[in-house]
């Protein structure tokens, strides 16, 4: 009767893990759909120039997080993981207390610790602002080999089409493939740029939100409040030195988002520019 038993809760046991599992998995293969569409370039003469454009497409998941979403995407990763371990809900707890940390929403500690985890937490936001400059830099130089590389071809095709060496067909095909390749350039960096928008408001909120937080006095414990005379916990706020490397990172990422538009705003001008002097060409 007990093997039955014990049996039967292995095997519940069994199915509910199975069952965290493949949400944990349905979870993260939603997460992989790409926001920029369907390629809209139809890449036949200038594979080289699309390259840098597909490699942002590959890549477009690493904007996605942010400091909201590393916090709701770590507790749930982690309390799922966390129950998967041990097959408790404590397991679940501390697994989602683990993951929360990882996303950026690890707990205060009081007394003296309340200066030491906010100074963590403004570590781990400044870990997280590097990794979304890298990624907005390296958006912003995808988006300008591409267009140098279209821009180049261009002169090419021009050059070669008033040789008489491209018949208009050739030469139009050819400049289609260039205005496509710019066009869809421009929108997914243009989606990046208001992803990067929205992640430095979130840094910016989640980072003062901290700050409102820390500077709180805790609630007194139960023997504190028995006592006589026993002040609660000072408020705190980041070292100075934390506090300038926060605001120094900032700025780094403004400017490395308003890099991507000065690009983007270049990309647009290009198109135009590129469509009329091609129109320009097969009407001499």
């Amino acid at each position: 009767m007990n093997r039955s038993g014990n049996a039967t809760r292995h095997n519940s046991g069994g199915r509910t893990r199975l069952c965290a599992l493949a949400l944990l998995a349905a979870f993260l293969l939603t997460g992989c759909a790409s926001k920029y569409g369907e390629q809209t370039t139809k890449v036949n003469h200038y594979p080289d120039c699309y390259q840098p454009i597909a490699d942002l497409r590959s890549s477009e998941h690493l904007m996605n997080k942010s400091v909201g979403t590393g916090i709701a995407l770590g507790a749930l990763l982690g309390g799922v993981i966390g129950y998967l371990a041990t097959g408790k809900a404590s397991g679940a707890v501390a697994g989602a207390g683990v993951g929360a940390v990882a996303g950026g929403a690890a707990g205060y500690g009081v007394g003296k610790s309340r200066q030491a985890e906010l100074d963590r937490r403004m570590d781990g936001y400044m870990a997280r602002m590097d990794a979304d400059i890298a990624t907005v830099d390296k958006a912003t130089g995808a988006a300008r080999a591409a267009r140098g590389c279209y821009e180049r071809q261009f002169r090419v095709a021009s050059a070669e089409y008033r040789a008489g060496n491209l018949s208009k067909a050739q030469f139009r095909s050819r400049t289609d493939e260039i205005l496509a390749g710019m066009e869809e350039a421009s929108r997914i960096i243009g989606e990046i740029s208001m992803d990067a928008d929205k992640v430095s408001q979130e840094y910016q909120a989640a980072i003062d939100r901290d700050r409102q937080a820390a500077q709180q006095p805790q609630p007194q414990t139960q023997q504190s409040r028995t006592r006589q005379n026993v002040p609660a916990p000072a408020p705190v706020a980041p070292s100075p030195e934390k506090e300038r490397a926060v605001n120094a990172k900032s700025k780094s990422m403004e400017k490395s988002v308003d890099a991507l538009k000065n690009e983007q705003a270049l990309l647009d001008q290009r198109v135009k520019a590129t469509r009329q002097a091609s129109e320009d060409l097969m009407t001499t």
